[in-house]
C-alpha cells in the first residue's frame, strides 16, 4: 500500500468514528440540586413534612409564591415523594404563578400517587381548560362525578366545559341539578321572603352553591346576547334601523361577556382546597 493509499484510508477511518466521537462527547444532564431545607433536620419525617406544609400553605395565602414553591418541593425531593398534599399544594402555587406546564406535571404526579384524588382531578381539569383542552377536562370533572355526583366544584367547572363547546342545555341542566342537589333553592326562598325581618339571623350559605345562581345567569346572558345579534343580523340585512338602544344594551353585554364573565380563563371555575385531601 502506498503513502497515498495509506492516507486516504487513515482518513476514512476517522470520518467513520466522528459520530460515535460526537455521541459520546455529548454532555450529560447535570441533576438539579435538592432544595436547602434545614428545618427539623433531626426530627422524624412526619414532623418535618408537618411544619413544611404549613410554612408553605402560610406563604401561599401570603401570596410569597416563590417561598411556597420551595416549602412544598422540600417535602417532595428531600422528605416524602409520595406525599400527595405536596404536589397538590405546590400546583396550585404553579397555576398562580401561571406556570400551567409545570402544575400539570403534578397534578398527574398526585393521581400516580392517589388515581381517586378528587381534588387532584378537579383541578387538573381546571388547568385542562384554561389551556384549551376542553375534552380531557371535561373528562376529569365526569370521573369527579362519578365518585361524588353532589360535588358543587365539579358541578360547577362541568357545566362550564359543556357551555364552552356550545351545549348550553346540559351545561343549565348539570346547573340546576347542582342548586337542588345542595338545598340552596330552599335558602334563597328565605332570603326573598317579604317577610323576612330586617334584622333576622344572617343565613348559611355555602359560597359554591351560591356561584352556580351566577354561572346560570352567565350562560343566560349569553343566550339574551344571541337574541341581540339575531336583531342586529336583521336590521343590517333590512330596510330597518337599529333601535340605538338595543345596539348600546348589545354592545355593553358583549363586552361584559368578553372580560369580566369570560369562562374560558379558569376564572368562574371552583378549585378544590388541597389542604382537604386526606
Amino acid at each position: 500500500m502506498n503513502r497515498l493509499t495509506r492516507t486516504a484510508a487513515t482518513f476514512m477511518i476517522a470520518l467513520c468514528a466522528l459520530p460515535a466521537f460526537a455521541q459520546d462527547a455529548t454532555p450529560t444532564a447535570t441533576p438539579e440540586p435538592l432544595p436547602n431545607c434545614p428545618a427539623f433536620s433531626d426530627q422524624p419525617g412526619n414532623v418535618r413534612t408537618g411544619y413544611y406544609m404549613g410554612e408553605g400553605i402560610a406563604n401561599l395565602e401570603a401570596n410569597r409564591l416563590d417561598e411556597a414553591q420551595l416549602s412544598f418541593t422540600c417535602i417532595i425531593r428531600v422528605i416524602d415523594p409520595n406525599y400527595v398534599q405536596a404536589y397538590l399544594g405546590r400546583a396550585v402555587v404553579y397555576e398562580d404563578m401561571r406556570k400551567f406546564d409545570l402544575a400539570l406535571n403534578d397534578y398527574n404526579s398526585a393521581l400516580q400517587h392517589n388515581p381517586n384524588s378528587i381534588v387532584a382531578r378537579n383541578n387538573r381539569g381546571i388547568v385542562l381548560t384554561i389551556t384549551g383542552d376542553y375534552d380531557t377536562a371535561g373528562a376529569d370533572f365526569d370521573r369527579v362525578l362519578q365518585a361524588n355526583p353532589n360535588y358543587l366544584p365539579a358541578i360547577n367547572n362541568r357545566s362550564i366545559i359543556y357551555a364552552l363547546k356550545g351545549d348550553y342545555d346540559s351545561a343549565v341542566a348539570l346547573i340546576d341539578k347542582g342548586i337542588t342537589a345542595s338545598g340552596v333553592d330552599a335558602l334563597l326562598a328565605q332570603a326573598q321572603d317579604p317577610k323576612r325581618a330586617s334584622d333576622a339571623k344572617p343565613l348559611d350559605v355555602d359560597p359554591n352553591a351560591m356561584q352556580l345562581y351566577a354561572l346560570k345567569g352567565i350562560l343566560e346572558s349569553s343566550h339574551a346576547l344571541d337574541s341581540f345579534h339575531a336583531y342586529a343580523d336583521l336590521a343590517a340585512a333590512s330596510t330597518n334601523f337599529a333601535d340605538d338602544r338595543i345596539t348600546s344594551a348589545a354592545g355593553g353585554l358583549e363586552s361584559r361577556l368578553t372580560f369580566d364573565l369570560r369562562l374560558d380563563d379558569g376564572t368562574w371555575m371552583i378549585r378544590s382546597d388541597f389542604r382537604s385531601e386526606s
